[in-house]
């Protein structure tokens, strides 16, 4: 049985339209709060990311602290940087991750009419534009932001490159080379999403059976480009083949020492590995970190297993405490445990209503990944923030279930009357 929202051509039109125009007023709205909210910059990361994009546009290179650096991966910083050179001022720099999730929204809508099958997909834009989490990013200059623009983008090409071709056409190399840029970029903004990236591109690579040397031959070479080019300059200026971050040591002893928890984030003791690599260089302690965070797991396997099964719990946490406390933390909580509970409800409702529209392979791989990704996260430490860009995926498939529902309301009145 297949859902009942199927509208003809002149409502097709008008309902796009009228979902088109909410999305605009509430872009418009984020973009007002960007500007409002987004200054001055809260956290020691952000900070980090405007000064290594100033530090660009100023001809200084990559530089964090002063020193050439690897510590925060390239791609967001160079983001800032273009804006930075444009002119767009320092107070206005939030518009940036706003314009980010505005796009990621857009997409979303296309994905939501697709897979749907119906106009009414395009809520999905709605509903990115209007989950808490994604609005918090979006004025803050995390990454988070274009991360949810990349996986979005991703999912929008491996949904167009795993359908066959009409009348036997090529697939676009276009279409191959977008989907290993993103990949790179998503790795190269995110590192702990690099495994999204990959799985994506490795997973549309096994499907356009008949042209994989093509596939392989622009997507691979898309996504080594600028993989290898940050690679090479990290070896050259800082000694090291630094493929992504030189923070993955520190991430890693973060996430398991003796006073991490499985919801601790960063508010961890760790300052005798911090005062012994003081006076290292930034590739050195980067080891000297990852050797102590593998000795300690080695050294206690079941406190370690203990607190890696607590970080994957952590991971599907609809909230967790900022570690800079904020005054409404409360009504943060409150609104993010109703969030979650509305999009569960949604989710579980597209899960079981499947017969009336099947979920399409991109819809059974994305949500594969998104439970995947907690056993990866958790290598490190899990913080909501760090999922935020994979709840897109449950914003779509949500808004699905909400078409669904209402078509199967729908159905059961009309069979009563």
């Amino acid at each position: 049985m297949r859902h009942r929202l199927t509208v003809g051509p002149a409502n097709h039109s008008r309902i796009l339209a009228a979902i088109s125009a909410i999305i605009a007023v509430m872009a418009f709205a984020v973009l007002a709060y960007a500007v409002k909210a987004g200054t001055p910059l809260r956290y020691d990361d952000e900070q980090q990311y405007v000064e290594i994009a100033q530090n660009i546009v100023d001809g200084k290179g990559f530089r964090l602290d002063g020193e050439l650096s690897a510590y925060r991966p390239p791609a967001w910083p160079l983001v800032i940087a273009a804006f930075l050179w444009l002119g767009l001022p320092t107070s206005l720099l939030a518009l940036i991750p706003a314009v980010a999730l505005i796009s990621a929204a857009v997409v979303a809508a296309m994905l939501g009419v697709r897979l749907a099958r119906t106009p009414w997909g395009a809520l999905a834009g709605v509903a990115m534009l209007s989950y808490p989490l994604n609005i918090y990013t979006a004025v803050t200059m995390y990454p988070q932001a274009l991360a949810t623009l990349l996986l979005m983008t991703l999912w929008w090409l491996a949904l167009s490159l795993s359908q066959e071709p009409a009348d036997g056409a090529r697939r676009s190399r276009v279409q191959y080379m977008a989907l290993g840029l993103a990949a790179a970029l998503l790795a190269l903004s995110v590192p702990t999403l690099a495994f999204t990236g990959v799985a994506v591109l490795a997973w549309t690579l096994c499907v356009v059976r008949g042209d994989r040397i093509r596939a392989v031959a622009f997507a691979g070479s898309a996504l080594a480009v600028p993989v290898a080019a940050w690679t090479i300059r990290n070896l050259v200026t800082l000694g090291a083949p630094i493929p992504l971050s030189s923070s993955s040591g520190l991430n890693l002893l973060i996430g398991n020492n003796a006073t991490a928890t499985g919801s601790s984030g960063t508010s961890v003791n760790i300052d005798e590995p911090l005062r012994a690599a003081a006076a290292m260089s930034e590739v050195d302690a980067d080891r000297h970190f990852q050797d102590t965070a593998l000795a300690w797991i080695t050294q206690h396997p079941l406190d370690a297993l203990t607190l890696y099964a607590a970080k994957v719990a952590n991971y599907f946490s609809p909230y967790n405490e900022p570690v800079t406390a904020t005054a409404n933390s409360g009504a943060q909580r409150i609104v993010a445990y109703l969030s979650c509970a509305v999009l569960l409800v949604l989710l579980a409702s597209r899960l079981l209503l499947r017969r009336r529209l099947p979920l399409d392979a991109t819809e059974r791989l994305m949500l594969w990944l998104f439970l995947l990704n907690a056993l990866v996260m958790a290598v490190f430490f899990t913080r909501t923030r760090f999922r935020q860009p994979l709840d897109s995926i449950l914003l779509v498939e949500a808004v699905l279930g909400l078409i669904l529902l209402v078509a199967a309301i729908r159905t059961a009145r009309r069979g009563s009357t």
